[in-house]
């Protein structure tokens, strides 16, 4: 009897690891880990980098068509965007911020949680597998429409979708490493047939505690024409959100006396009709660029307004290269440039720089700029010198409303170009609200 007990015992401690081990065990674990640490997850900004490229169909070879910064915060389970080293994030969709181009968001906790969490997710068991020389265990997935967060879409024509997919656990902690999902039931006549996503994730290091963060994310997209978009984002100076993150143009800037003049009044807005002299502080070139990178100018001669000096000399002027493309190859190439330049950093604090571009000098061969011309329109012009010294340029006039403080440059039929430091730059102040 006491043999019997005791092969009872044994059989029993044989089999309680099986059981702790069990698929349905290691989900649990999984779900509970991801669940304290998304609870638990403070707010922070990280810097993504998006590398952008796409080909005419899905079997062609894949162009690169532009490399996209910004930094995102996620913020109380939300997530914001602000252009690098910005001052104001903004709770607006990310599609907003790129206009054109595959955009992608949610990857921070919104798509994860959806997964692992949803009411009527069903997870099927894989098995173990090495995912880059990793012990993982793995599991399908299925999250249908009518419960899914998942919104995806071409234009201005977006929709609700299902996902069915796989996510990996390491075999050992029952951390995730990776989820793959893909869009499924899409509407009758949507514009697109495939959408991936593919996360990876890895510990990040924030504020002495360590933090599992996505490290890169891939987005790929199949319309029914047959076009295909990648988007490579890969994210890094990940930190601490805080509310310096969020300061406005407050206090405003000062009034600086010249020689025999009084102090006046602190400056909120700049008046209108003032004109403006800047200078490039760094270079933009063809080869380098990136959306997103902060660009900056300075003051190269004191502005005056009403007998005073508005802006000293050397006053910093903050931007951003807000769009990049190029289109074309060899000598037929086209560039096209938005820089957005936000505010003029006075000693006081920053003000809001809302001017229009006049032009640019020295004259380089090439180079056109957009210049409000009146009714929602833009004028198209150049400063190529003829032999008389005077300047030539065409009047076409395209339907584009003209928005304060954003220059649009063209390079015509070149192989490559560089705006050097000390490009000058004219602007007069429009006193527009910004948009």
């Amino acid at each position: 009897m006491t043999a019997a007990i005791l092969l009872i015992a044994l059989c029993a401690m044989q089999r309680s690891p099986v059981a702790e081990d069990s698929p349905e065990s290691q989900l649990n674990r999984l779900r509970a880990k991801m669940g304290a640490a998304l609870r638990t997850l403070p707010n922070y900004v990280c810097l993504q980098t998006t590398e952008r490229s796409g080909a005419a169909k899905s079997n062609a070879k894949l162009k690169a068509l532009d490399t996209v910064e910004f930094e995102v915060a996620h913020v109380n389970g939300g997530e914001m965007y602000s252009w690098p080293d910005g001052r104001l994030f903004a709770e607006s969709e990310l599609r907003k911020r790129l206009p054109f181009g595959l955009v992608g968001s949610g990857a921070y906790s919104a798509q994860v949680t959806d997964v692992l969490f949803g009411p009527e997710t069903q997870f099927r068991w894989v098995g173990r597998e090495t995912l880059d020389k990793r012990a993982t265990v793995r599991w399908d997935f299925t999250v249908p429409q009518a419960r899914s967060n998942w919104t995806v879409g071409e234009g201005k024509r977006m929709a609700q979708v299902g996902a069915a997919g796989s996510i990996w656990a390491d075999a050992e902690t029952s951390v995730i490493v990776r989820l793959e999902a893909r869009a499924e039931q899409f509407p009758a006549r949507f514009p697109l047939k495939a959408v991936t996503r593919i996360i990876d994730y890895a510990s990040v290091r924030i504020d002495g505690g360590e933090l599992l963060l996505p490290a890169t994310v891939e987005d790929r997209v199949v319309n029914v024409q047959g076009e295909i978009n990648i988007n490579r984002s890969r994210f890094g100076r990940c930190r601490a959100y805080t509310a310096s993150s969020t300061l406005k143009f407050d206090p405003p800037g000062v009034l600086q006396a010249g020689p025999g003049e009084t102090r006046d009044a602190p400056v909120a807005t700049l008046p209108p009709n003032v004109q403006f002299q800047l200078a490039l502080d760094g270079h933009l070139r063809s080869e380098g660029s990136v959306m997103g990178e902060a660009v900056s100018a300075h003051v190269v001669t004191d502005v005056r307004y009403g007998g005073k000096v508005l802006v000293p000399k050397g006053t910093p002027v903050r931007g951003v290269l807000r769009e990049f493309s190029k289109t074309g190859d060899g000598l037929t190439s086209f560039f096209s440039l938005t820089l957005e330049f936000s505010e003029v950093d006075l000693p006081g604090g920053a003000v809001p720089f809302r001017a229009q571009l006049r032009g640019i000098d020295p004259p380089m061969e090439g180079l056109f700029w957009l210049v409000a011309s009146g009714a929602g329109r833009m004028r198209m012009e150049h400063s190529i010198r003829g032999r008389s010294g005077e300047n030539e340029g065409p009047n076409s006039e395209i339907t584009l409303p003209p928005q304060p403080g954003v220059a649009v440059l063209m390079f015509m039929h070149l192989t490559s170009f560089d705006l050097i430091p000390g490009t000058r730059m004219t602007w007069v102040t429009s006193g527009h609200a910004a948009k």
